[in-house]
């Protein structure tokens, strides 16, 4: 076997029994905190900050109240008639002619197929 991996099983062997923090060397960094009140005061996350930013808005919203203007629609109504006509009497492509004769020739087929069967 040779000796770095000797070495690193030994080394890994002392440190399965240390505890994570005292392996990166933050032990003495990290106090250690008994009751609940001890580890809330030492968060700081600012919730005190969050509390007061409420209440300074709920003040000013209290003291500068919008007022309500109802919504007024425009005069004349917007058509789009106009557009639909225009798209209605432009000349037809040739892949759209070519699509429609398609269609009529598969409806004239359909309707002979109904005939045929007394429809």
């Amino acid at each position: 076997m040779p000796t770095s991996f000797a070495k690193a099983m030994s080394v890994s062997r002392a440190n399965s029994q240390k505890n994570i923090f005292d392996m990166h060397g933050k032990g003495s960094e990290m106090p250690v905190l008994e009751t609940i009140e001890a580890a809330i005061s030492n968060i700081n996350d600012g919730s005190g900050q969050k509390n007061q930013r409420t209440a300074d808005a709920q003040q000013s919203s209290k003291s500068a109240t919008p007022v309500f203007e109802e919504y007024k629609s425009p005069s004349k109504p917007i058509t789009r008639v106009a557009a639909k006509k225009e798209e209605e009497y432009r000349p037809m492509t040739k892949s759209e002619l070519k699509a429609m004769k398609k269609q009529e020739k598969i409806d004239q087929k359909f309707q002979k197929n109904l005939a045929k069967r007394g429809f």
